[in-house]
């Protein structure tokens, strides 16, 4: 059999009507959602800048931390993008992602269908899509989903194969076998391991045997491989025969990169109940119990399948998060649907006043339903914070870039900042769930252009009436007038748990240098040094009983850092930090006795100073 058939009644069709006017009306809601939403997780970042590489045949932006195909799917939009100016990229992006979100219900009917009715597949199907989880990660261009969708559909094909004993079914299952693990490689082990442990446990060593695993082993395998031998050489990453290579290197780094401390595996059971929702894990519990005495249709293929994902992402996985428990979730509503089909025939046949009856059911029924369709209403209901529709991160990168003339470097300077709507939690345990981080590589991506990360930034502090943020240590040796630096002044990355309310607005500044050299000696003593930019400027320098002394006068009054270019030496040395006022300062090293043979000098200082706040 391929599906489970049974005739539908009119209770069943109006079950099945509501199931889908109910989803498509989630599935509308987030695709408005997709086209005003304005901003994505900062891994997403990474997605989109190695799918313009790939639109672009070049390396420059590629990141090694993303799968390929993930970045390969979004890559039409970027080719798009050269052609038709207008085109918003992150908009079209999380459009898609939309329509994944729908393909992945639709797939998992077909799915489901070889286990459960018409009736209860569909209901099953909207009984996933209230997940908070899915509904939260629907619109953004995460792994998670199209994961899930790539693996169903290997799934859906593995099973018709097992059924029909057609070979063509094993090939199209092998074939998103690979597409979903270049989609997201943790599930590498996952994916053999339970294809490994099902075949076992089912006893099916029969004469084709041989070809089934070259079909599910050698050929996803064989495609894992053949994806970046294809990708690498084009985009001019690596050869073709090293870029197998160059993919076990990078996978290699990825793991040592993400080596996060580990968290315990209480972790994902805490989040399982938060995915799922506790009434309908009792129900999925019962549901199991059913399937399993009654030897239902499917009942080893879900419980199997959701058991060795779990048992890889609670036990084998040192960092958890909640969004990665979907790829193993939907057998879990086969047992849900399951459970509620069982409960409604208990109090059906055990309850004989038909009345009563339906009043009992339909009060389990709200208890059962009440929280998971409650909350689910309530993730819909926070995308309408207006932080999802801010053009914060787009703001900042592009006045950034506006000041930034010709070749002059953008530098962030500070952690990620972290941008989140009002109501950020989802688990204490889950640091990024609501929490959308702005970096560096984001503004490479507005900006089409290098934006790079400064380390080891020492950020002072704005006093009042202060606008611009002074930076170091030595940074004048580093950057030119005209350079522009970005600054989080923020101390720390905010994650969830350790999120502040009201948090510092980050500051774009410009770099400005006035710089000045000698001029002809006078009859005051030392040496005197003015400005073109300045002409009333002069800055003079000497030595006396008390140290080294630089003064200045007619400098437009500010705060500024001093740096000597000395002769005979390659950098400039930052000599004092000043305040300015009436036009004077005066800077004294007392530790310094001996002349310094100073061949210019100038003044480091910012302009165009912006705030930007979410």
């Amino acid at each position: 059999m391929d599906t489970v058939s049974q005739a539908p009644s009119k209770f069943s069709r109006t079950l099945c009507l509501i199931a889908v006017l109910l989803t498509g009306i989630s599935v509308l809601y987030l695709g408005w959602v997709a086209c005003r939403l304005q901003i994505d997780y900062s891994d997403s970042y990474e997605t989109f800048l190695n799918a313009r590489s790939f639109a672009n045949l070049t390396d420059e932006n590629y990141t090694f931390k993303r799968p390929l195909l993930i970045s390969l799917l979004f890559s039409p939009v970027f080719t798009a993008e050269k052609f038709l100016p207008g085109l918003d990229p992150v908009t079209t992006c999380h459009l898609i992602s939309v329509g994944l979100f729908g393909f992945l219900l639709g797939v998992l009917y077909r799915l489901f269908r070889l286990d459960l009715s018409r009736t209860e597949s569909l209901c099953s199907v909207f009984l996933f899509s209230l997940c908070p989880v899915l509904i939260h990660m629907a619109p953004f261009t995460k792994e998670d989903i199209p994961g899930t969708l790539f693996i169903a559909t290997a799934f859906y094909f593995y099973r018709r194969g097992k059924s029909k004993k057609a070979l063509k079914n094993f090939l199209f299952a092998g074939l998103f076998i690979a597409i979903s693990l270049d989609t997201r490689r943790t599930m590498i082990p996952m994916v053999f391991t339970f294809l490994g442990l099902y075949e076992i446990l089912t006893l099916t060593l029969t004469k084709d045997f041989i070809l089934k695993a070259l079909a599910l082993g050698l050929l996803p395998i064989g495609l894992f491989f053949l994806f970046p031998t294809i990708i690498f050489p084009m985009i001019g990453h690596a050869p073709v025969l090293g870029a197998a290579g160059k993919l076990v290197e990078e996978m290699l780094l990825s793991y040592k990169f993400f080596k996060i401390a580990y968290e315990p595996p209480i972790t994902n059971y805490f989040f399982l109940m938060k995915t799922v929702s506790v009434p309908f894990l009792i129900c999925a519990l019962i549901g199991f119990a059913v399937s399993a005495y009654r030897r239902l249709p499917g009942t080893l293929f879900n419980a199997l399948w959701f058991a060795v994902f779990f048992f890889f992402f609670t036990y084998v996985l040192s960092h958890k998060e909640a969004r990665y428990l979907l790829v193993g979730m939907p057998p879990v509503y086969i047992f849900v649907m399951r459970g509620l089909k069982e409960i409604h025939n208990f109090f059906k046949v055990g309850i004989k006043n038909p009345i009563f009856s339906r009043v009992v059911q339909g009060l389990v029924f709200l208890l059962f339903l009440g929280i998971p369709v409650h909350r689910a209403f309530a993730e819909h209901a926070k995308f309408l914070d207006p932080v999802y529709g801010s053009y914060f991160p787009k703001e900042v990168s592009r006045y950034a870039s506006s000041l930034a003339k010709d070749n002059h470097l953008i530098t962030w300077c500070g952690p990620m900042y972290a941008i989140n709507p009002k109501d950020y939690f989802f688990d204490r345990s889950d640091n990024f769930f609501y929490i959308y981080h702005f970096y560096f590589h984001v503004m490479r991506f507005y900006t089409q252009r290098k934006v790079w990360g400064l380390e080891g930034v020492e950020i002072t502090p704005r006093a009042p009436g202060q606008k611009e943020i002074l930076l170091g240590p030595q940074l004048g040796r580093f950057r030119r007038n005209g350079d522009v630096m970005v600054v989080n002044p923020e101390p720390m990355t905010y994650e969830t748990r350790n999120m502040v309310q009201n948090r510092m607005p980050m500051i774009v500044q410009r770099v400005r240098t006035a710089l000045f050299g000698p001029v002809p000696e006078d009859d005051l003593g030392g040496r005197l040094f003015e400005s073109q930019e300045w002409p009333d400027a002069k800055i003079r320098i000497q030595k006396t009983a008390n140290g080294f002394q630089v003064a200045g006068e007619n400098i437009p009054d500010g705060r500024y850092e001093l740096y000597l270019e000395v002769d005979q030496i390659s950098y400039p040395l930052e000599f004092a930090r000043l305040e300015v006022k009436e036009g004077r300062f005066e800077a004294l090293r007392p530790e310094v006795k001996d002349e310094i043979p100073v061949r210019t000098l100038f003044l480091f200082y910012y302009d165009s100073v912006r705030e930007f706040s979410v």
